[in-house]
């Protein structure tokens, strides 16, 4: 479904072009991970998924007000994301260790109101330059003077390590207890690696904390409808059951939690374990999940 890169653009120069004028321009660099653009100002890998995310807490200025912050890289994108409900309408600061780092702009809609601020590295428009970590620091939103939601947004690493006891759980649940400790709302979910049985399939597995529920969730995209047994740590945890929705796609998903509720129980942790589905006795995906 992509064009066969037949050509090395390295060190070349790279033109936009409308009607015989050039609207872009720019040399590309003989090597390097982000041409144009420099390092991020953080530590990142060259790729791979990771997702930290975590709810404000309501300062009561607001009662009905709520908000979240999500961090994410997927490959060599980082994105960092902000957004608030449920306030007035109109400028709202927020600062990130101390130093502001933009403005929502929050505006009335059907369903109340709702404010967002997008940073991203690399940059693009519309986006605002993720040049900052906000990893390990205190998010506040202000209304003028008055803060009105904050939160210690956690530490965690692109290795999967939570940092600084802000990943989930972080040990507080011994044996096979996951643990409810951490921050309102964290997750960490990543990609599993297609073996090749099913090449335009696609799996995912997550894991998510939040105050009073734990969970771990595997999705299972584009292959025959079936049962596919899945295992954790070499052990058996149940199958996904995938399912015809429509214009020759399909989907499936298992789900644990703790406490259990409708879904099977979440009596083990899925943390630094091996995630495999199988096809009968096939390997059709697997993943190294994050400690």
């Amino acid at each position: 479904g992509k064009i066969l890169l037949d050509f090395d653009p390295r060190d070349q120069i790279i033109d936009v072009v409308q009607d015989d004028v050039v609207l872009l321009t720019g040399l590309a660099p003989e090597q390097g991970d982000f041409p144009g653009n420099g390092p991020p100002p953080f530590d990142t890998p060259a790729n791979g998924s990771f997702e930290i995310e975590a709810d404000f807490n309501n300062d009561g200025i607001y009662p009905d007000g709520s908000g979240r912050a999500e961090f994410e890289q997927d490959g060599p994108r980082v994105d960092f994301d902000l957004e608030i409900e449920n306030v007035p309408a109109g400028t709202y600061p927020v600062f990130v260790g101390g130093i502001k780092r933009g403005d929502f702009q929050v505006v009335e809609n059907d369903d109340g109101s709702s404010g967002e601020i997008e940073f991203r590295f690399p940059p693009v428009a519309g986006q605002s330059m993720l040049d900052f970590d906000p990893r390990g620091e205190l998010i506040e939103i202000f209304e003028g003077a008055t803060r009105i939601f904050n939160v210690e947004f956690p530490e965690g690493s692109f290795d999967g390590g939570p940092g600084n006891g802000n990943g989930p759980g972080n040990g507080n649940g011994p044996g096979n207890n996951p643990g409810h400790g951490g921050p309102p709302e964290l997750s960490i979910e990543i990609f599993l690696d297609n073996q090749g049985v099913f090449p335009e399939a696609a799996a995912t597995a997550e894991y998510a904390e939040r105050p009073s529920r734990t969970t771990f969730e595997v999705k299972l995209e584009d292959v025959p409808p079936g049962s596919y047994p899945l295992a954790v740590g070499g052990q058996s945890r149940g199958s996904i059951e995938v399912f015809p929705t429509g214009d020759d796609d399909s989907a499936g998903k298992i789900e644990f939690s703790d406490p259990a509720g409708d879904d099977p129980e979440l009596d083990f942790d899925p943390r630094n374990q091996l995630i495999e589905i199988f096809d009968g006795e096939v390997l059709i995906f697997a993943a190294d999940f994050p400690a």
